[in-house]
């Protein structure tokens, strides 16, 4: 009878896990938890990255109403020709979209995604002529960047480790690629 009673005590359930299935089930979660982590911390990266990317669509569409705003039918009801980029500053950026923070050539601060670089080229203060390139930084830390001509209706897209990577690219950008 004692020994009945002795193996039934080891074997109650108020003994608890012992250090075997402890350690075995810290193993799993450790396990599951390398797997999982960075599949997470890759789509924030991408999410930051798309959220930069669609302010600059938004950044090259008021660029392309600039460019277009003098297109307006003549008195035969004829499209004129476009314009240019020449005089898309700053300030017209702004006077067009004001929900972005336009800024000039040569900024390196971007205190958020919503702020815009506007350049023509990495040495032009201001755009001139048909080509204009629009850049940001997103949370993620990458720069990205749109070249723009209105005539061919089909943005280059970059995406640089900094600023000046992001620009060069550009020019050599695929037309109509992703970004890159």
């Amino acid at each position: 009878m004692r020994l009945v009673r002795k193996t039934l005590r080891r074997i109650s359930p108020s003994q608890g896990f012992t250090l075997v299935e402890m350690i075995v089930t810290l193993a799993i979660t450790v396990i599951a938890a390398t797997l999982i982590i960075p599949t997470f911390s890759s789509r924030t990266t991408s999410t930051q990255d798309q959220i930069a990317e669609s302010y600059l669509v938004r950044a090259y569409d008021t660029a392309k109403e600039y460019y277009y705003a003098d297109t307006a039918a003549s008195n035969l009801g004829a499209p004129k020709p476009p314009t240019s980029f020449t005089g898309f500053t700053v300030g017209e950026a702004n006077a067009r979209e004001s929900d972005l923070n336009w800024v000039g050539n040569g900024t390196s601060s971007f205190p958020n995604p919503k702020t815009i670089m506007i350049t023509s080229t990495p040495s032009d203060a201001a755009p001139s002529g048909n080509v204009i390139n629009l850049c940001d930084k997103s949370d993620s830390g990458a720069y990205l960047c749109i070249s723009a001509s209105p005539t061919t209706l089909t943005p280059a897209y970059s995406k640089g480790a900094t600023m000046a990577a992001a620009i060069a690219k550009t020019p050599s950008a695929t037309k109509g690629a992703g970004w890159g």
